[in-house]
């Protein structure tokens, strides 16, 4: 009787201490699939704000009474108008569409305007690709829009999109904090403006 006693205790004691090491690797695997989950995320979502920008960048600007197949947003395309496109009033309305388009995108992720970043640019002569004109510390970037940038068809327009991702594991968190994230697309412009 004492010999199954001493041989419960030990298998207790020895549970105790596995336990914490299974947790943390339990845990440890979970915060991995996050972790590749969220980036997945935000690669796709940083891939529809930048089809968003390339389909609306040309049109920023333009009214109904310039072109009659404007619409302000995308709930006005119907079956009954179908061939109508959104013109984003002004650059910041155009990155509210982007920003829409990117949360669609990242579901519970919640992304904030101040992580989405949009670059128009023409960039160099030895590549063609927008700089990425973008920073982490305050939101600067060639807007979309005006003579100066280029956001005619064919041109390039990227969005860049931060994220902080939280590990769930205690250890984990307090030792390494919040892990900074990042997606990035560049597309074409590929509307063209109507000739009035």
């Amino acid at each position: 009787m004492l010999t199954r006693r001493r041989a419960l205790g030990q298998a207790l004691v020895e549970f105790a201490l596995v336990i914490p090491i299974f947790g943390l690797v339990f845990f440890g695997i979970v915060d991995g699939a996050r972790i590749v989950y969220s980036y997945n995320q935000l690669s796709q979502a940083a891939r529809e704000g930048a089809r968003v920008a390339a389909v609306e960048a040309s049109w920023v600007g333009e009214t109904t009474s310039q072109d009659p197949s404007c619409v302000s947003s995308a709930s006005l395309i119907t079956p009954t108008y179908p061939g109508a496109h959104v013109c984003p009033a002004t650059t910041a309305v155009l990155k509210a569409d982007v920003v829409s388009a990117a949360n669609r995108m990242a579901v519970g992720m919640n992304l904030a305007a101040v992580n989405v970043y949009l670059a128009c640019d023409a960039g160099s002569v030895s590549d063609p690709a927008p700089t990425g004109a973008w920073t982490e510390a305050s939101v600067t970037y060639p807007e979309c829009s005006g003579s100066s940038v280029p956001n005619g068809s064919g041109n390039m327009v990227s969005v860049r999109i931060v994220y902080q991702f939280v590990p769930i594991t205690p250890i984990v968190s307090q030792m390494i904090g919040s892990v900074s994230l990042s997606g990035s697309a560049t597309l074409a412009i590929s509307a063209t403006k109507a000739i009035p």
